[in-house]
């Protein structure tokens, strides 16, 4: 009974909400005001905090310009002359008085590397106003010749050209061992060569320095073929013929025909092209 009585009076009380909800009152003054105040709260705190952020940002500029401004520059590990090209080349003394919190450091780094005579550089950040550029610098291993009275070049142990010296010899300061047979047509400062047979003499060269320093004082320097291979060239007029061979592997049998020889005179080459096997003349 109870189900069935409001399931009669279901029908009725539709229209009844329909009509109150049509005859609902608009929103009264007082709520639109309350609701502009809102709005109006809402605007003032956001430009509150954008005025705020924009002077903190601008406290904060100022404090970072005067507290990190770079106040000392300095490099080590290169020597007087070089030094001073360097801080010429990458305007280090441009650098005092820049946000060191903003100085690309890596950017600096391949700035001061780009000098032929700088194998490596590291930009140390010294907090608050100091920068610090540690920078290593090349050593001539060796002379190259181009030929045909071209401009020779000093390399370092890596076969970098890392100063172009006259074709006269007359500017090469260190006695050091020349190498000849190389193609430096369209080689500019701080290129590599990547000759196998140069690095093998600059190894060669450096061996010989380490452990046995007669025999370096012994030699002239090297010629390059690509037919013949590499030919080490020592005083007096004397060849040794590698070929193709690992020098390296190669200069115990020469110290030992050396030792067992002391007298050059008259020797005009030395073969140690072949394995177990000497040969001279």
């Amino acid at each position: 009974m109870i189900a069935l009585r409001l399931s009669r009076e279901a029908p009725n009380a539709s229209p009844k909400g329909r009509s109150a909800s049509r005859a609902a009152a608009p929103p009264s003054f007082g709520a639109r005001l309350r609701r502009g105040s809102r709005w109006a709260a809402f605007l003032t705190l956001l430009a509150v905090g954008a005025f705020l952020t924009v002077f903190i940002s601008r406290r904060i500029n100022s404090f970072s310009i005067h507290f990190f401004r770079i106040r000392s520059v300095r490099v080590v590990g290169l020597s007087d002359p070089l030094d001073r090209e360097v801080a010429s080349k990458a305007r280090l003394p441009g650098l005092e008085g820049r946000n060191l919190l903003w100085l690309d450091g890596a950017r600096l780094e391949r700035l001061v590397a780009e000098h032929p005579k700088v194998a490596e550089a590291k930009v140390v950040k010294k907090y608050p106003d100091s920068l610090l550029i540690v920078a290593r610098e090349r050593t001539p291993a060796a002379y190259v010749d181009g030929g045909g009275g071209s401009a020779a070049y000093a390399i370092d142990a890596e076969g970098v050209l890392m100063e172009k010296l006259g074709a006269d010899g007359a500017d090469r300061g260190a006695d050091l061992p020349s190498v000849s047979g190389l193609d430096l047509e369209g080689r500019r400062l701080g290129d590599r060569l990547d000759s196998p047979l140069l690095h093998g003499a600059l190894l060669l060269f450096a061996r010989m320095q380490q452990v046995n320093r007669d025999l370096y004082d012994r030699v002239n320097g090297a010629e390059i073929d690509s037919a013949r291979g590499l030919t080490l060239l020592l005083r007096d007029n004397v060849k040794v013929l590698l070929g193709e061979t690992d020098p390296l592997e190669r200069m115990p049998m020469l110290e030992t025909f050396l030792d067992s020889r002391r007298d050059w005179k008259g020797l005009k080459y030395i073969d140690l092209r072949f394995d177990g096997q000497i040969s001279y003349q």
